[in-house]
């Protein structure tokens, strides 16, 4: 095989590595987005119930502005991880269609 030859194939490869990475940053930031979610509804659920307690006014205010604090890091968490997670699958599909139109150059 003349050298020229390898080249294309190491390029191809590199770019099919590239494509696997980014396929497992998408995996990585919706299990980011999920567990977000998931606090958020914790959180939220956490919040019901220490505005029921029975205790002083100052453990509950305490409580609750922590509990606000943790969902407002959770909403930053998720929005950051849904803007991660759009650009995965738009440089997914770009690595799609280049691939499928690989074979027609």
């Amino acid at each position: 095989m003349r050298q020229t030859e390898i080249f294309p194939i190491l390029e191809d490869q590199k770019l099919i590595e590239d494509y696997i990475s980014y396929q497992k940053a998408l995996n990585s930031w919706k299990k980011t987005k999920l567990v977000s979610q998931k606090t958020i509804i914790r959180a939220n659920e956490a919040l019901k119930d220490a505005k029921c307690s029975n205790n002083s006014e100052i453990e509950k205010r305490g409580f609750i502005n922590k509990l606000h604090s943790v969902i407002e890091q959770c909403e930053d968490e998720l929005s950051k991880s849904q803007m991660h997670i759009d650009s995965c699958k738009e440089i997914i599909d770009a690595y799609g269609t280049y691939f499928s139109c690989k074979d027609e150059f």
